[in-house]
This record gives C-alpha cells, sequence and structure tokens, in this order.
C-alpha cells in the first residue's frame, strides 16, 4: 500500500514517504535539493502560461514567475528576485521577529516572576502582620484579666478597710457612751 508523504522535493518536484526520503537525505547529489512539508499540488508550483516551473518572484506585482516570463519581457521593470533570495530574505525578517518574540516572552517571564514574588511577598507579610495582630490581642486580653483582677482586689482591699473603720468608729461610739 502507498505510504503517505512525509516531505516533497520541490528540485525533483515529487513528494517522498519515509523510505523513498531516505536517499535525498544520504546521497551528496542530493544535498541542494531543497525539502519541504508535503505539498498536496505540485501543478500550482508551475507557470499555467509556460509549464514551467517557478523560480522566481515579482516584488512589484507579487506573484510568482518563471524564467520564460522573465524573458519575455513583462517584469523588465519590475524588482525580482530569485526564490532562494525570498527564501532567505524570509529567513531572516523571521529570525528577527522569533527574537523579538522570544525577548517579549522573556520579559514576560520576568514580570510573571516579578509579581509572582511580591504576591508570595505580600502574602508572607499578610501572614506576618495577623500573626501579630493575634499575638497583641493575646497580650491585650491578658493585660485586661490582670487589671480586672487587680481592680478586684484593690476594691476588695478598700472595702475592708472602710469597713475595719466603720468598725472602729462603731467601736469608739460605744465605747463613749
Amino acid at each position: 500500500p502507498p505510504q503517505p508523504a512525509v516531505k516533497t522535493c520541490l528540485k525533483c518536484e515529487v513528494s517522498l514517504c519515509a523510505s523513498h526520503l531516505q536517499p535525498h537525505l544520504e546521497r551528496p547529489a542530493f544535498s541542494s535539493h531543497l525539502l519541504v512539508q508535503p505539498l498536496g499540488d505540485l501543478s500550482q508550483r508551475r507557470c499555467p502560461a509556460h509549464s514551467e516551473v517557478f523560480r522566481y518572484y515579482c516584488v512589484d506585482e507579487r506573484v510568482y514567475v518563471c524564467g520564460d516570463c522573465l524573458l519575455e519581457g513583462g517584469h523588465t521593470l519590475h524588482k525580482v528576485k530569485a526564490l532562494r533570495q525570498v527564501e532567505e530574505d524570509l529567513k531572516v525578517i523571521l529570525q528577527s521577529l522569533l527574537v523579538k518574540a522570544e525577548t517579549k516572552l522573556k520579559d514576560g517571564e520576568r514580570r510573571l516572576k516579578e509579581h509572582e514574588d511580591f504576591d508570595s511577598t505580600m502574602a508572607d507579610s499578610l501572614k506576618q502582620d495577623e500573626n501579630q495582630v493575634e499575638l497583641l490581642g493575646s497580650d491585650l486580653q491578658d493585660q485586661v484579666k490582670k487589671l480586672v483582677v487587680a481592680l478586684k482586689d484593690l476594691t476588695k482591699k478598700e472595702r475592708q478597710q472602710i469597713a475595719e473603720r466603720v468598725q472602729q468608729d462603731c467601736t469608739k461610739v460605744r465605747d463613749d457612751i
């Protein structure tokens, strides 16, 4: 049964399964062949007017052109590039975009880390504050209890002193009578 294509050779204009791809990967004669992801319809890589493979790109009209189209002069005043050069230009552009994207990603990751660190610091600080409030509350309750006990003791002593004075005064009055 036919195997699915894993690559397309643009020079040979054929899509290759894994076993037929091996010679393209191993033999020096195929080293200059450009292998891409499998293409569905290879006829779209040919000029409909000349049935020749597109090898150039007209930058002004944004179309692919073949060698015969160039010879016929339809693009003589236009900026035309070889597809290999277009590929290299696109690689440079994509590499630049990739570097920018990686820089933005790293910056985003750094900011996220800063926010996570800040959140962690704030959570720790909040926990410490809560613990300190609990300790202060406990200390305050202890002090209030001690104060209440001290006030009760003081009140009790004052009552006893007043009672003793009243008793002494009563005894004095009795003795005087």
